[in-house]
Order: structure tokens, then sequence, then C-alpha cells
């Protein structure tokens, strides 16, 4: 039998929507601990304005070996099939996924120990460790509740004592 959450436990917050991509972070939901910082690709809409691929709501992630059109397999936590801002329905979207900048992401929630740069565009940096601590965060559940929520405000700029760095490879 699959164990399955009641209560959500971990919470995605958006804080901003640009052209760049959609920037937000991992809570435990529990303790209102940061878990990692999130980037997510920002698909523009026939309005001239941008938004993420995933609804704000609760989901079911689950555990597991998931495979994308980029790559793969990978071991993490995926979202249900889901109808997307774009009106398709969207499948293999993954709750965790290593990566740097909006290109890196087909909707998928990219995580990272910080923000930062990479060749002057916005970024999510040290991915590796941010996964192994939100992986950690889910405490080894098969399936896990969770929010996604948008609580917008003007984007902030990147830290001036953030390096720039090279993409990590995710390989």
């Amino acid at each position: 039998m699959i164990e399955h959450l009641e209560n959500p436990q971990l919470k995605l917050v958006r804080n901003s929507i640009t052209p760049d991509g959609v920037f937000g972070q991992w809570v435990d939901m529990t303790s209102g601990t940061h878990i990692a910082h999130t980037l997510e690709h920002a698909f523009q809409q026939p309005d001239g304005s941008y938004a993420p691929l995933l609804p704000e709501g609760d989901y079911t992630i689950i555990w597991g070996v998931h495979e994308l059109k980029t790559g793969g397999p990978f071991n993490t936590y995926c979202f249900p099939p889901f109808t997307g801002a774009d009106g398709n329905l969207h499948t293999n979207v993954l709750a965790a996924h290593l990566g740097n900048l909006n290109r890196d992401s087909e909707g998928c929630v990219l995580v990272g120990d910080y923000d930062g740069t990479i060749d002057g565009a916005p970024a999510v940096l040290a991915s590796k460790n941010a996964m192994a601590r939100f992986i950690g965060a889910a405490g080894g559940h098969q399936c896990l509740l969770v929010t996604v929520q948008d609580v917008l405000e003007a984007p902030a700029e990147a830290p001036a004592d953030v390096p720039a760095v090279e993409p990590e490879t995710t390989a």
C-alpha cells in the first residue's frame, strides 16, 4: 500500500514572474523553513504577459523514475497530469529538477541553493545541493501533498555579492 499524507507538507511559493522565469521557493509547511529557491519556465501568454505552466492548487506528487522529452530517467517527485495555463494536458512535470536557467525548464520546477546570474541571465544556482535538501524534506514518502501558490511581488535584483557561475551539467 502506498502511503499518502492528507495535509500539505511542502509549499511552492512563487514570488515573481518575468520573461526570464517564474521565481519562488519551496517551503516546509510544518516548520516554515526555506528548502530551496525555485525557477519555472515563463510562458508568454496571448496578452503578452508571462505565466508558469503549472496552475496554483494542491497536488499529490509521486516519487519514482520519470522520463522527460529532454532526458532521463530521473529519480524524483513528479506532479500528476494536469491541464496547464495553455489549455493542454501535461505529464511528467517534475517537482524538483536540476537546472539553472529559464531555458532549462519546459515546465518543471528547477531548484537551487540561491538566486544569481549566468551570463547576465537570472538563475537558480547550486541545484544538486538543493535537490538533496528537497528530497530530504519530503521525508521519504512515496506520495506527498503539496500546495502551489502565487504570492507575486515586484522582481528583486540578484544580490551584488553573488558571483556569476557556469551552468551545472545534469548528466
